[in-house]
């Protein structure tokens, strides 16, 4: 679809249960999205780098459930650490989460966000890269850490997002 042409939420929930995402999750994804002002697409793209969306996988640093949440990151967004394995629990919070980091890095809303090329956008690479390696560490080195693991989930979150998109 391009620019300018709303796109419904059942546009995005065919292209995602195509993709063989659960249904519940598509939902929980759309509701939280929309209810907190965030691009349903890219939350989709976060999840599918995060967890492959498996609401139940912890990394082995700790992170948990579709959107890798930290225990102190979960707790911050206001959610119990013990319902980060909750679907709903771990998207409205990992959302929440999204969302505060990219407000504090891109200049670009996030609802904006498909009607600009993300891949030439330090500042919307900067928000996603907050959201893995944290923003302190995006704030430390003004944009992408040099941490290979960090640039190669931007670019892996940017081509999912954009591999979404494409499916719409």
């Amino acid at each position: 679809m391009g620019g300018g042409q709303k796109i419904t939420d059942k546009q995005i929930e065919q292209t995602m249960l195509a993709q063989g995402v659960r249904p519940d999750i598509v939902q929980t994804v759309l509701q939280e999205s929309r209810a907190q002002g965030a691009d349903p697409m890219l939350v989709f793209a976060v999840i599918k780098k995060e967890s492959s969306f498996n609401p139940r996988v912890t990394s082995p640093k700790g992170a948990k459930g579709l959107m890798q949440l930290m225990p102190g990151t979960g707790r911050q967004m206001g959610v119990n650490p013990k319902n980060l394995y909750d679907v709903r629990s771990n998207v409205k919070a990992g959302v929440k989460y999204l969302k505060y980091v990219w407000d504090s890095f891109s200049q670009v809303s996030m609802e904006g966000l498909s009607l600009v090329n993300p891949f030439s956008r330090s500042d919307v690479k900067a928000a996603i890269a907050a959201y893995n390696a944290g923003p302190g560490a995006v704030e430390k080195y003004e944009g992408v850490p040099p941490f290979r693991e960090t640039q190669d989930y931007v670019e892996k979150v940017l081509n999912y997002y954009q591999e979404f998109r494409q499916g719409l």
